[in-house]
């Protein structure tokens, strides 16, 4: 913030996904410092005329260490609640997770445009997540996404049928218009994705009916269009 680059024109920043995710980070920053100032003077914090800059960071990262650890805490008692619920916590009778749900989670994952690491890290048990990956954990987020490509032809007809016929202008064209009317609805984040939704996590689950399956493979498809992804051969590299 305190040397920003040149401003790009729009339609500079949606040419390279870098470019891309630095602007979110600025927005997100000047963002967040303007909220936390503001809510300063709200709380009745007297900030004067003459603070310096270093008085002014000092107050937003105070801000940005207090919310983070709620984050924190708030992060441990759900993972501590779903442990309980799932029977993980003390017991072996807990009713497992369900790994058809695990691979399509990853498969959603790849198509909404998360970074492999990421994907390969959700995927994991709460317990575990902070632990190094594996060597080989690129060959093994492959075999899971494959696996949710599998489960979705299975599961969801409708919705493959999409990406069967993606090579269709018609089918490119919905599935671009539905992406954007999907992702302007929320702010995006570094990952561009969405932040409030986590990028579309929202979406994953059984869809109610054959024009839900269809209206969400639209937008997964839109995704992969516009991030360049295959969606049925994952490339991870």
């Amino acid at each position: 913030m305190l040397k920003p680059k040149r401003h790009r024109k729009v339609s500079e920043v949606k040419e390279k996904k870098e470019w891309y995710e630095e602007e979110c980070l600025r927005i997100r920053a000047i963002s967040f410092a303007a909220a936390a100032l503001c809510l300063s003077v709200d709380l009745g914090l007297r900030i004067p005329e003459e603070s310096s800059r270093d008085d002014l960071t000092e107050i937003i990262l105070g801000w940005h260490t207090l919310i983070s650890n709620l984050i924190s805490a708030l992060d441990d008692t759900v993972g501590e609640a779903s442990k309980l619920l799932s029977g993980r916590k003390g017991t072996k009778g807990g009713r497992p997770p369900d790994p058809e749900l695990k691979f399509y989670s990853a498969l959603f994952l790849y198509w909404m445009g998360h970074s492999p690491k990421v994907i390969a890290t959700r995927m994991r048990e709460d317990d575990t997540a902070h632990e190094r990956l594996n060597d080989n954990w690129k060959g093994d987020l492959t075999k899971a996404i494959k696996k949710g490509i599998l489960i979705e032809q299975e599961k969801f007809p409708v919705a493959a049928e999409v990406f069967a016929r993606r090579g269709e202008e018609k089918i490119r064209e919905a599935a671009q218009a539905a992406y954007v009317e999907y992702s302007d609805h929320y702010p995006r984040g570094p990952e561009n994705v969405s932040v409030a939704l986590e990028d579309g996590r929202d979406l994953i689950g059984m869809p109610a009916n054959e024009r839900e399956q269809e209206e969400i493979a639209l937008i997964q498809l839109g995704s992969c269009i516009k991030w360049g992804l295959d969606p049925l051969s994952p490339n991870l590299s």
